[in-house]
């Protein structure tokens, strides 16, 4: 099932490898290729990252205008359901693509809730500043691990179709406790593996003026090295 996805990008990296070129030789700048999806653990990421072609076009004409000024996570949801009803327009709509763009849109609205849960005084203070740095990643790892499991197979159900995509669905998710727990034991380890994240985060705890302590999240950009860069 690994496979389908890997084989998928190499054919999406060496079109738009080609036409970026050909694009580069007229003076014209592309988006960057697809990233490689084997170091990709966020189902954000991975829209944002595989066809950045798409993105953007979504981004420009869909999601920004029906955000507008009202960042909230509501809002945010919204604006997905759009951009993946049009992404499952354009692909034909038949139930492999439902599927597909559902449970895509199912990972990255989790994604988004989770986001503002974990940025809310509620969780930095009860949660995140109880917690070592290390702890809050393998916190994280231990919950984004299902959803990481639901964004690969729902792309079997695109690459190929609704039965095979249903008897991975059958094999891997549904199946306890193997192969399911090792499964999510490969993805907690993968998404907790360097390589693999977009960005590292550190607790920076200070005393406020009242004396009480406080911390705050930074968001710090990793040094990847070459083996990790596409």
């Amino acid at each position: 099932g690994f496979a389908l996805p890997l084989m998928f990008f190499v054919k999406y990296f060496i079109i738009y490898g080609s036409v970026a070129t050909i694009a580069a030789i007229d003076g014209f700048e592309m988006p960057a290729p697809p990233k490689c999806i084997s170091r990709i653990h966020s189902s954000v990421y991975l829209w944002r990252t595989f066809d950045r072609g798409l993105h953007l076009w979504l981004t420009n004409y869909f999601y920004k205008p029906i955000i507008g000024s009202q960042w909230n996570p509501m809002r945010k949801v919204f604006a997905g359901f759009v951009c993946f009803l049009c992404i499952a327009l354009w692909h034909g709509m038949d139930r492999a693509v439902v599927i597909w763009t559902s449970l895509n849109f199912f990972g990255v609205s989790a994604e988004i809730i989770a986001k503002s849960v974990q940025s809310s005084n509620v969780w930095i203070t009860s949660v995140q500043c109880k917690l070592s740095d290390t702890a809050n990643e393998r916190l994280n790892a231990l919950i984004a691990s299902p959803f990481f499991a639901i964004a690969y197979v729902s792309n079997i159900f695109f690459l190929s179709n609704w039965e095979v995509g249903y008897h991975f669905v059958q094999q891997i998710l549904f199946t306890f406790p193997t192969p399911l727990l090792p499964t999510l034991l490969i993805l907690y380890f993968g998404w907790g593996s360097d390589s693999l994240k977009p960005c590292e985060s550190q607790t920076v705890r200070t005393k406020s003026a009242n004396g009480r302590h406080k911390c705050e999240r930074l968001i710090v950009t990793p040094v990847l090295s070459r083996s990790a860069v596409n």
